[in-house]
């Protein structure tokens, strides 16, 4: 006799159809607009940049420079968008929610179907010691519900054919169905998908680090770009100083020439000139090691560029001072907004489910389940006919049980409470910290804006002074010293002046990076999708 003729292997494909059709739809359900608010920055599932929506005005990312010697145009927002597409660093965050993701589908596994098969063969004596061909198949699927159900379903056919003896070959079709059924620890969707709704909470929470991400990369890209604006303009006033300590060592030499002026004098003008020399020297070394910071953030080797590339920022930093609002509303904007003070909420909310996860353990285990079976006879392998009546049982009934001191669920469940406790006061830290902040940056932004002005002042100011100590000189009534320390001042104050016009406009980036809002206030739209 065959292993497996055509009817048993048709009947065999049938009933794993059938089963799989049954079972093919899950009763777990997602709300899908859960955490609908939450940000994805610019990412797709896999962590890639797709899109990024800007104002009109504002151009795109750096591209590839045409010449290698060709300096690379920069504005800040250019340098923002190319750092957002190549930064090593960004790249890694942007992974994480991809990652974090991963556990969702974890989570969600365990309420998959599984289904089962099994085909078997027995040929040589039974337990009546006669010669037999024994053939058995069976399929089954089961599931875990939400709801603290599983059920299943079992189908088989067995067959016996006998070699010798006046024994029939018999052939037996079999079915079961069975349901447990959770009434006390394990029931319902508020427990069992508590582990579902973790790992989607802990995704929405690599988003907010994502978006703390861009935002502190944001920050950096900016403050590295106006450092190197300040080291540029620091080039060019040095350079203009110089070039005025040339000519008043040649009006020197000159003086010395007609006699107005003793020839010690010459050293005192070329020693000022080798000063200025050596502080312009110092500012291109600054220049070039912000520049270097800058690229690094760019990441402009993949670009087609690389650590040698010459940069041209040339955007102004001399800007309007800004009209502020009252400090209460950034105070609510970031209480909204900050992604910290946010990932803090999320993970009270994952504890408040932990202990109703925790809780619930505490319970005794009260399961109710009901099988019901039956069985039909066929003389042959391939006759369907019943010959001795068909046998249908069922079985119910209750199983309890109960840990007698259960420690370890009482722990877990102390633990949660406490953790929970933990995590709502580290929120409440939280937010004082964020008043603290918001207020400290606007405090910052005044001083900043108060210090351009007075700056502004002096500059002015001393230009006036040397100008008068110049006059002096040019007719007798001043010294070559008093020249040269109102030019130093001079130069001092016009570096003063685009130092304090650079920290207004850092303070005015902290002030809107601690409030949540940098990214929004940058043209740079997030994406929920």
């Amino acid at each position: 006799m065959e292993l497996l003729n055509k009817h048993n292997f048709h009947l065999f494909l049938r009933t794993m159809t059938a089963l799989g059709c049954l079972f093919a739809g899950s009763c777990m359900h997602r709300d899908e607009n859960q955490y609908k608010d939450l940000p994805a920055i610019l990412i797709n599932n896999k962590g890639q940049v797709t899109s990024v929506v800007m104002n009109k005005n504002i151009p795109g990312p750096a591209g590839i420079r045409p010449e290698s010697d060709s300096p690379l145009k920069l504005s800040v927002m250019s340098a923002i968008l190319t750092a957002i597409e190549n930064n090593v660093s960004f790249r890694i965050e942007r992974m994480k929610p991809a990652i974090m993701r991963q556990d969702e589908a974890i989570e969600k596994s365990v309420f998959d179907p599984v289904l089962s098969a099994a085909i078997s063969s027995f040929n040589g004596e039974d337990v009546q010691h006669m010669d037999a061909e024994l053939i058995s198949l069976s399929a089954g699927i089961g599931q875990k519900l939400p709801f603290g159900t599983e059920i299943f379903l079992e189908a088989g056919r067995k067959s016996a054919s006998y070699e010798q003896g006046d024994l029939t070959d018999l052939s037996e079709n079999t079915w079961e169905i069975g349901i447990d059924q959770a009434l006390m620890r394990g029931r319902g969707r508020e427990v069992n998908l508590v582990r579902l709704r973790q790992a989607e909470m802990d995704t929405a929470i690599s988003r907010y680090e994502l978006k703390a991400a861009a935002e502190f990369l944001v920050a950096q890209v900016e403050a590295a770009y106006w450092d190197c604006i300040l080291a540029k303009r620091s080039i060019s006033i040095y350079e203009d100083s110089l070039a005025v300590a040339n000519r008043e060592v040649e009006e020197v030499k000159e003086k010395i020439r007609v006699g107005m002026l003793p020839e010690t004098e010459l050293a005192s003008a070329e020693a000022e000139m080798a000063e200025r020399q050596e502080k312009l020297i110092d500012a291109k070394g600054t220049f070039a090691k912000s520049s270097l910071m800058l690229i690094r953030l760019l990441n402009l080797s993949e670009t087609g560029a690389g650590w040698d590339t010459e940069l041209d920022l040339y955007e102004d930093p001399e800007l309007p001072p800004v009209s502020l609002n009252r400090i209460d509303s950034y105070v609510e904007t970031a209480l909204k907004e900050r992604s910290d003070l946010n990932q803090a909420r999320l993970l009270v909310k994952k504890m408040e489910l932990e202990t109703v996860h925790t809780r619930n353990g505490l319970l005794p285990k009260l399961d109710f389940f009901i099988n019901l079976g039956g069985s039909g006879y066929a003389e042959s392998f391939t006759d369907n006919t019943d010959q001795d009546g068909r046998d249908q049982a069922y079985t119910l009934g209750i199983q309890f049980q109960f840990e007698l001191r259960n420690r370890g669920a009482a722990a877990r469940n102390k633990k949660a409470r406490f953790s929970l406790e933990t995590a709502k006061a580290a929120m409440l830290n939280m937010e004082q910290l964020v008043q603290v902040d918001v207020r400290s940056a606007f405090i910052d932004v005044e001083r900043a804006a108060e210090r351009v002005k007075a700056t502004n002042a002096a500059r002015i100011l001393w230009e006036k002074t040397l100008q008068n100590e110049q006059e002096k000189f040019r007719v007798g009534k001043s010294t070559l010293y008093l020249v040269s320390q109102a030019a130093r001042d001079m130069v001092a104050s016009q570096i003063a002046e685009v130092e304090s016009i650079i920290e207004y406009r850092k303070a005015l980036m902290n002030l809107y990076r601690i409030q949540g809002a940098i990214l929004s206030l940058k043209g740079i739209s997030v994406s929920n999708k």
